[in-house]
């Protein structure tokens, strides 16, 4: 620590070495607690977390590539905390869960469930499991004091109102609309690297009140998920319609913090939600309902089916400051419309509220080569601008808006503009002659300096229609 602050912090995002080795290879978390990174913004806003990166060194300290780049340049260093990485080689293998649902019934957010198996080892292999969950109980189900499910009743979710078989309202206390846990992953990965989950099946479990996943990586690396299944990917099995995130009953099976090379391989789940930190990231040979991204790096999706439960193909996450500093490429995939409402609109929201993150925010560079499209318009548009209400600050901040670049100006919005994004090096669109449709971008200057391949531009009237 003294040696990296003597030198006045890391500053070069191409740094090869820190410092003496520990005679071992290791991962290391280092640390910055006097400075605050992904503050995040919205219905789940917070204070943010200290700036720290994960780097896996060899045993003469030696940065192993494949964990850079850096996410943060650190102007000094208040710790680092050292885990082996060469473990001996463990597997779990060949066995079938069930996992209970508890029937506490809560009436605010952040009550989370540990129940399941947590890796904080190297050099992991889970593979053969089942996990399946019974008692769930459905969202504002009414039940009574010990969450027995009462017929009849019936709860409005916006008020919370308990009406009882005859219509009246029920004041006594004696029912009340449900709502559960949640859950923090079945399948846990913590500070470990080097981690296989193979042939595993997986069950989303219900959204009560805040995301409920089951599986969960939080500052790991080289996460590789392996021919992997959800048993409730469609929630009803006579339907073609995937549940993800915010979508009926269930919530996305999976979410992470702070990890570095995660990969889906020839898997079938519902989500791939990388909420702070995601540094490289695959999801190859796979089917998904939703892919939503933080982070910085390679970001491959290829070969890969998404069921049309959002309106783009890739999401990069508003709350997070919709940022990707590196290049995200989309090869060979299906977008597959199976509600038949036309419902692709473009390949990427990017929409940033204007709030401090803690960090520069940035569109990433992006290509998109062969990217099929069931019941495709003839014009798709690059980029899905959100809408709303000009004096909000949430998902106002579009590439459209000429502040958007430019630290200090005003917003559209008539606030000054808080977090500049940067805009990208390049857009490629490759191999999509064949496919029915153009992609198209409305004139804007904040790709005014961008390399453009395969988009055309629209020119936009004075009051930014096209």
């Amino acid at each position: 620590v003294n040696a990296l602050n003597e030198r006045g912090g890391i500053h070069d995002a191409d740094i090869d070495r820190i410092e003496t080795g520990l005679g071992y290879p290791a991962m290391l978390i280092i640390k910055n607690d006097d400075k605050k990174v992904f503050i995040r913004y919205g219905g789940n806003a917070n204070d943010g977390n200290p700036q720290f990166e994960l780097v896996l060194v060899d045993k003469d300290g030696n940065i192993d590539p494949a964990t850079k780049p850096f996410m943060f340049d650190f102007d000094k260093v208040t710790g680092i905390t050292a885990y082996r990485a060469d473990d001996v080689p463990i597997v779990v293998e060949n066995a079938k869960f069930i996992s209970r649902a508890s029937k506490v019934c809560l009436d605010s957010v952040n009550h989370y469930i540990l129940s399941g198996i947590l890796i904080t080892r190297s050099n992991t292999t889970v593979k053969n499991l089942v996990h399946n969950i019974v008692g769930e109980i459905p969202k504002y189900a009414v039940v009574d004091k010990d969450s027995n499910i009462l017929e009849g009743y019936v709860c409005d979710p916006n008020t919370r109102t308990v009406r009882d078989p005859f219509g009246n309202t029920v004041t006594d206390g004696h029912a009340k609309g449900y709502l559960g846990h949640a859950y923090d992953g079945f399948i846990q990965v913590l500070t470990a690297n080097h981690i296989l989950v193979e042939n595993v099946t997986f069950q989303a479990r219900v959204y009560y009140m805040q995301g409920s996943y089951d599986l969960s990586c939080e500052i790991a690396n080289d996460i590789v998920f392996k021919n992997c299944d959800q048993v409730n990917f469609f929630e009803d099995p006579k339907s073609s319609t995937p549940r993800a995130s915010s979508m009926g009953r269930c919530w996305g099976v999976g979410g992470t913090n702070f990890c570095k090379n995660i990969t889906y391989d020839t898997c079938r789940l519902t989500r791939f939600d990388a909420h702070a930190g995601l540094v490289n990231g695959k999801i190859i040979n796979s089917e998904i309902a939703a892919t939503r991204l933080t982070g910085s790096g390679e970001m491959l999706i290829e070969n890969t089916k998404l069921y049309a439960v959002s309106r783009v193909f890739v999401s990069l996450r508003e709350d997070y400051g919709a940022t990707w500093r590196g290049t995200i490429t989309v090869k060979n995939c299906e977008y597959l419309d199976v509600c038949n409402r036309s419902h692709f609109a473009s390949a990427i929201s990017c929409a940033s509220p204007n709030h401090d993150f803690g960090y520069p925010v940035h569109f990433p560079n992006l290509i998109i080569d062969n990217l099929k499209v069931e019941n495709p318009k003839s014009e798709i548009e690059l980029v899905y601008e959100m809408k709303c209400d000009p004096n909000a600050d949430f998902y106002y901040r579009s590439v459209y808006d000429p502040a958007l670049s430019h630290g200090g100006e005003l917003c559209l919005n008539g606030k000054p503009n808080a977090s500049p994004q940067t805009p990208p090096e390049f857009i490629k669109v490759i191999n999509n002659e064949k496919n029915g449709y153009k992609f198209i971008l409305r004139e804007t200057e904040f790709f005014k300096n961008t390399r453009l391949e395969g988009v055309e531009i629209i020119k936009q009237d004075k009051n930014g229609g096209i």
